[in-house]
Protein backbone atom coordinates (compact mmCIF):
# COMPACT_ATOMS: atom_id res chain seq x y z
CA UNK A 1 0.00 0.00 0.00
CA UNK A 2 1.38 3.41 -0.96
CA UNK A 3 1.35 6.51 1.22
CA UNK A 4 -1.50 8.93 0.74
CA UNK A 5 -0.70 12.48 -0.35
CA UNK A 6 1.19 14.71 2.06
CA UNK A 7 1.63 11.89 4.62
CA UNK A 8 4.52 10.46 2.61
CA UNK A 9 7.86 11.56 4.19
CA UNK A 10 9.80 9.90 1.36
CA UNK A 11 10.81 11.26 -2.01
CA UNK A 12 12.50 9.44 -4.86
CA UNK A 13 13.59 11.10 -8.10
CA UNK A 14 14.80 9.28 -11.21
CA UNK A 15 17.53 10.87 -13.36
CA UNK A 16 16.83 14.25 -11.73
CA UNK A 17 13.58 14.70 -13.66
CA UNK A 18 10.97 12.11 -12.71
CA UNK A 19 9.46 12.05 -9.22
CA UNK A 20 8.16 8.55 -8.36
CA UNK A 21 7.23 9.36 -4.73
CA UNK A 22 3.54 8.72 -5.35
CA UNK A 23 4.35 5.12 -6.31
CA UNK A 24 6.36 4.31 -3.17
CA UNK A 25 5.03 1.59 -0.90
CA UNK A 26 8.10 0.58 1.16
CA UNK A 27 11.81 1.42 1.19
CA UNK A 28 14.86 -0.18 2.78
CA UNK A 29 18.15 1.71 3.01
CA UNK A 30 21.12 -0.29 4.27
CA UNK A 31 24.89 -0.57 4.60
CA UNK A 32 27.62 -2.77 6.07
CA UNK A 33 31.34 -2.70 6.87
CA UNK A 34 31.75 -5.60 4.44
CA UNK A 35 30.41 -3.65 1.47
CA UNK A 36 31.53 -0.22 0.21
CA UNK A 37 28.19 0.45 -1.52
CA UNK A 38 25.03 1.33 0.34
CA UNK A 39 21.88 -0.25 -1.03
CA UNK A 40 18.38 1.12 -1.56
CA UNK A 41 15.44 -1.22 -2.18
CA UNK A 42 12.12 0.27 -3.21
CA UNK A 43 8.72 -1.38 -3.50
CA UNK A 44 6.52 0.51 -5.96
CA UNK A 45 2.89 0.39 -6.97
CA UNK A 46 2.25 -0.30 -10.63
CA UNK A 47 3.40 2.48 -12.91
CA UNK A 48 6.24 3.35 -15.27
CA UNK A 49 9.07 1.87 -13.17
CA UNK A 50 12.71 3.01 -13.40
CA UNK A 51 14.98 1.03 -15.69
CA UNK A 52 18.35 -0.53 -14.85
CA UNK A 53 21.16 1.99 -15.17
CA UNK A 54 19.01 5.00 -14.27
CA UNK A 55 20.02 7.26 -11.39
CA UNK A 56 17.86 7.41 -8.25
CA UNK A 57 18.02 10.10 -5.55
CA UNK A 58 16.26 9.23 -2.30
CA UNK A 59 15.16 11.63 0.46
CA UNK A 60 13.56 11.28 3.89
CA UNK A 61 11.80 14.41 5.15
CA UNK A 62 13.73 16.30 2.44
CA UNK A 63 17.09 15.08 3.84
CA UNK A 64 19.12 13.45 1.02
CA UNK A 65 20.04 9.90 2.04
CA UNK A 66 21.10 8.13 -1.13
CA UNK A 67 22.24 8.61 -4.71
CA UNK A 68 22.84 5.54 -6.84
CA UNK A 69 21.99 3.47 -9.88
CA UNK A 70 19.24 0.93 -10.49
CA UNK A 71 20.96 -2.47 -10.54
CA UNK A 72 17.88 -4.71 -10.57
CA UNK A 73 14.25 -4.24 -11.53
CA UNK A 74 11.56 -6.89 -10.93
CA UNK A 75 7.87 -6.74 -11.79
CA UNK A 76 5.24 -9.15 -10.50
CA UNK A 77 1.52 -9.28 -9.88
CA UNK A 78 2.15 -7.60 -6.52
CA UNK A 79 3.99 -4.59 -7.93
CA UNK A 80 7.51 -3.50 -8.78
CA UNK A 81 10.73 -3.90 -6.80
CA UNK A 82 13.97 -2.15 -7.66
CA UNK A 83 17.40 -2.41 -6.06
CA UNK A 84 19.92 0.42 -6.32
CA UNK A 85 23.54 0.73 -5.24
CA UNK A 86 25.73 3.81 -4.91
CA UNK A 87 29.09 4.34 -6.62
CA UNK A 88 30.79 1.95 -4.19
CA UNK A 89 29.56 -0.82 -6.49
CA UNK A 90 32.42 0.02 -8.87
CA UNK A 91 34.88 -0.92 -6.13
CA UNK A 92 32.97 -4.00 -4.96
CA UNK A 93 32.34 -5.51 -8.40
CA UNK A 94 35.66 -4.89 -10.16
CA UNK A 95 38.63 -7.25 -9.84
CA UNK A 96 42.24 -6.05 -9.86
CA UNK A 97 45.42 -7.70 -11.16
CA UNK A 98 48.52 -5.76 -10.16
CA UNK A 99 50.78 -4.82 -7.27
CA UNK A 100 50.05 -1.61 -5.39
CA UNK A 101 52.63 0.07 -3.19
CA UNK A 102 52.51 3.31 -1.22
CA UNK A 103 50.71 4.87 1.71
CA UNK A 104 47.15 3.56 2.17
CA UNK A 105 45.67 6.84 0.92
CA UNK A 106 47.94 6.82 -2.16
CA UNK A 107 46.88 3.25 -3.02
CA UNK A 108 43.23 4.22 -2.53
CA UNK A 109 43.57 7.21 -4.85
CA UNK A 110 45.22 4.98 -7.47
CA UNK A 111 42.44 2.39 -7.28
CA UNK A 112 39.76 5.09 -7.54
CA UNK A 113 41.44 6.53 -10.63
CA UNK A 114 41.49 3.09 -12.28
CA UNK A 115 37.75 2.71 -11.97
CA UNK A 116 36.74 6.36 -12.37
CA UNK A 117 35.49 6.77 -8.81
CA UNK A 118 35.89 10.19 -7.22
CA UNK A 119 37.78 10.27 -3.93
CA UNK A 120 37.28 12.82 -1.19
CA UNK A 121 38.37 12.56 2.45
CA UNK A 122 40.88 9.73 2.86
CA UNK A 123 42.29 8.88 6.28
CA UNK A 124 45.99 9.77 6.30
CA UNK A 125 48.59 7.17 7.25
CA UNK A 126 52.41 7.43 7.03
CA UNK A 127 53.14 3.70 6.76
CA UNK A 128 53.85 2.12 3.37
CA UNK A 129 51.78 -0.89 2.31
CA UNK A 130 52.16 -3.42 -0.47
CA UNK A 131 49.05 -5.15 -1.79
CA UNK A 132 49.31 -7.73 -4.56
CA UNK A 133 46.28 -8.93 -6.48
CA UNK A 134 46.42 -11.66 -9.11
CA UNK A 135 42.76 -11.16 -9.93
CA UNK A 136 41.70 -12.49 -6.53
CA UNK A 137 41.02 -9.10 -4.93
CA UNK A 138 38.33 -6.58 -5.70
CA UNK A 139 39.19 -2.89 -5.81
CA UNK A 140 37.50 -2.56 -2.42
CA UNK A 141 39.56 -5.40 -0.92
CA UNK A 142 42.76 -3.71 -2.10
CA UNK A 143 41.80 -0.55 -0.21
CA UNK A 144 40.91 -2.49 2.95
CA UNK A 145 44.21 -4.40 2.85
CA UNK A 146 46.16 -1.19 2.31
CA UNK A 147 44.71 0.29 5.48
CA UNK A 148 44.25 -2.79 7.66
CA UNK A 149 46.38 -5.65 6.34
CA UNK A 150 45.12 -9.08 5.37
CA UNK A 151 42.18 -10.55 7.29
CA UNK A 152 42.02 -7.99 10.14
CA UNK A 153 40.36 -9.45 13.27
CA UNK A 154 38.51 -6.19 13.85
CA UNK A 155 37.89 -3.53 11.22
CA UNK A 156 39.25 -0.11 12.17
CA UNK A 157 38.19 1.90 9.08
CA UNK A 158 35.06 2.33 7.03
CA UNK A 159 35.18 2.72 3.24
CA UNK A 160 32.10 4.27 1.69
CA UNK A 161 30.52 6.83 -0.61
CA UNK A 162 29.25 10.28 0.32
CA UNK A 163 28.00 12.77 -2.25
CA UNK A 164 29.24 10.50 -5.07
CA UNK A 165 32.83 10.47 -3.70
CA UNK A 166 34.73 7.78 -1.82
CA UNK A 167 35.79 8.38 1.78
CA UNK A 168 37.90 6.37 4.22
CA UNK A 169 37.75 7.23 7.91
CA UNK A 170 38.33 5.64 11.29
CA UNK A 171 35.36 3.96 12.90
CA UNK A 172 33.50 5.46 15.83
CA UNK A 173 34.11 8.83 17.41
CA UNK A 174 31.59 11.04 19.15
CA UNK A 175 28.21 9.24 19.38
CA UNK A 176 25.72 10.52 16.81
CA UNK A 177 22.68 9.41 18.82
CA UNK A 178 21.58 7.94 22.14
CA UNK A 179 19.41 4.85 21.98
CA UNK A 180 17.15 4.13 24.93
CA UNK A 181 13.43 4.78 24.98
CA UNK A 182 13.11 4.15 21.24
CA UNK A 183 14.53 0.62 21.46
CA UNK A 184 12.08 -2.10 20.44
CA UNK A 185 14.34 -5.09 21.11
CA UNK A 186 17.99 -5.65 22.02
CA UNK A 187 20.40 -8.53 22.44
CA UNK A 188 23.98 -8.55 23.77
CA UNK A 189 26.74 -11.16 23.37
CA UNK A 190 30.25 -11.50 24.83
CA UNK A 191 32.75 -13.85 23.22
CA UNK A 192 36.39 -15.01 23.30
CA UNK A 193 35.90 -17.47 20.40
CA UNK A 194 38.09 -15.37 18.09
CA UNK A 195 40.62 -14.33 20.73
CA UNK A 196 44.29 -13.98 19.78
CA UNK A 197 46.43 -12.86 22.73
CA UNK A 198 49.90 -13.79 21.48
CA UNK A 199 51.41 -13.43 18.00
CA UNK A 200 54.81 -14.95 17.25
CA UNK A 201 56.84 -13.14 14.57
CA UNK A 202 58.63 -15.44 12.12
CA UNK A 203 61.38 -14.87 9.56
CA UNK A 204 62.29 -17.91 7.43
CA UNK A 205 60.31 -20.02 9.92
CA UNK A 206 62.50 -18.78 12.79
CA UNK A 207 61.04 -16.86 15.71
CA UNK A 208 62.32 -13.28 15.82
CA UNK A 209 59.94 -11.78 18.35
CA UNK A 210 56.38 -11.67 19.64
CA UNK A 211 53.61 -9.34 20.78
CA UNK A 212 50.96 -10.25 23.33
CA UNK A 213 48.15 -9.16 25.62
CA UNK A 214 49.58 -10.29 28.93
CA UNK A 215 46.44 -9.65 30.97
CA UNK A 216 44.26 -11.64 28.56
CA UNK A 217 46.75 -14.53 28.63
CA UNK A 218 46.65 -14.64 32.42
CA UNK A 219 42.87 -14.51 32.48
CA UNK A 220 41.93 -16.78 29.57
CA UNK A 221 45.03 -18.82 28.70
CA UNK A 222 47.05 -18.62 25.49
CA UNK A 223 45.49 -18.21 22.04
CA UNK A 224 48.34 -17.86 19.55
CA UNK A 225 48.87 -17.00 15.89
CA UNK A 226 52.00 -16.50 13.85
CA UNK A 227 53.00 -13.57 11.67
CA UNK A 228 55.54 -13.91 8.86
CA UNK A 229 57.74 -10.85 8.53
CA UNK A 230 57.51 -9.06 5.18
CA UNK A 231 60.01 -6.90 3.39
CA UNK A 232 59.89 -3.19 4.24
CA UNK A 233 57.14 -3.69 6.82
CA UNK A 234 57.31 -3.13 10.57
CA UNK A 235 56.85 -6.68 11.97
CA UNK A 236 55.73 -5.45 15.39
CA UNK A 237 52.99 -3.33 13.84
CA UNK A 238 51.90 -6.11 11.49
CA UNK A 239 51.76 -8.66 14.31
CA UNK A 240 49.91 -6.30 16.62
CA UNK A 241 47.07 -6.03 14.09
CA UNK A 242 46.35 -9.74 14.65
CA UNK A 243 45.78 -9.42 18.38
CA UNK A 244 42.13 -9.83 19.32
CA UNK A 245 40.65 -9.43 22.78
CA UNK A 246 37.16 -10.34 23.98
CA UNK A 247 34.44 -9.05 21.68
CA UNK A 248 31.19 -7.54 22.89
CA UNK A 249 28.50 -7.19 20.29
CA UNK A 250 24.82 -6.48 20.17
CA UNK A 251 21.81 -6.08 17.93
CA UNK A 252 19.21 -3.39 18.36
CA UNK A 253 15.85 -2.80 16.70
CA UNK A 254 14.67 0.74 17.32
CA UNK A 255 12.69 3.66 16.00
CA UNK A 256 14.54 5.01 12.98
CA UNK A 257 17.21 7.69 13.03
CA UNK A 258 18.97 8.52 9.74
CA UNK A 259 22.16 9.42 11.63
CA UNK A 260 22.64 5.79 12.68
CA UNK A 261 24.65 4.41 9.78
CA UNK A 262 27.56 1.99 9.49
CA UNK A 263 30.82 3.33 10.91
CA UNK A 264 29.19 5.78 13.31
CA UNK A 265 29.09 5.43 17.10
CA UNK A 266 25.91 5.33 19.18
CA UNK A 267 25.38 5.43 22.94
CA UNK A 268 23.10 2.62 24.12
CA UNK A 269 21.28 2.39 27.44
CA UNK A 270 19.14 -0.73 27.61
CA UNK A 271 19.19 -2.33 31.09
CA UNK A 272 17.26 -5.54 30.33
CA UNK A 273 19.79 -6.74 27.74
CA UNK A 274 22.71 -5.26 29.67
CA UNK A 275 23.78 -3.04 26.77
CA UNK A 276 25.36 0.07 28.25
CA UNK A 277 27.93 2.35 26.67
CA UNK A 278 29.22 3.40 23.26
CA UNK A 279 28.98 1.00 20.32
CA UNK A 280 30.18 1.14 16.71
CA UNK A 281 27.59 0.35 14.05
CA UNK A 282 28.89 -2.54 11.90
CA UNK A 283 25.76 -2.77 9.75
CA UNK A 284 22.46 -0.94 9.52
CA UNK A 285 19.12 -1.45 7.82
CA UNK A 286 16.47 1.30 7.80
CA UNK A 287 12.91 0.32 6.85
CA UNK A 288 10.34 2.93 5.79
CA UNK A 289 6.66 2.03 5.36
CA UNK A 290 3.24 3.61 5.95
CA UNK A 291 3.31 1.85 9.35
CA UNK A 292 6.39 3.81 10.44
CA UNK A 293 10.18 4.05 10.29
CA UNK A 294 12.34 1.49 12.13
CA UNK A 295 15.97 0.42 11.98
CA UNK A 296 18.02 -2.66 12.81
CA UNK A 297 21.63 -2.21 13.88
CA UNK A 298 24.49 -4.65 14.43
CA UNK A 299 26.85 -3.18 16.99
CA UNK A 300 30.35 -3.68 18.44
CA UNK A 301 31.45 -2.20 21.75
CA UNK A 302 33.65 0.78 20.86
CA UNK A 303 36.28 0.20 23.53
CA UNK A 304 36.99 -3.20 21.93
CA UNK A 305 38.22 -1.44 18.77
Amino acid sequence: MAWMGARNPLRAVVDGRWDISALLCNATWSGSLNQPARTLRLELAYGAEPEVGERVDFFYQDVPLFTGMVMLSERSRDGVQIECMDAGVYLANNSTYKEYRGTPQAITAQVCAEFNVQSAALASRKDVATVTSTGNLSAYQVIVQAYEGEDPPQRQYIVGIQKDALFVRALGGQPVAQLGEGIISAQKSDSIQDMVNRVVILNDQQKTGQVQHEEDRRKYGTFQKTYTQRQDENPQEGARKLLQGPTRRGTVDALGDVRCVTGASVRVKEPLSGMQGDYIIESDSHSFSPAGYEMSLELRREEDT
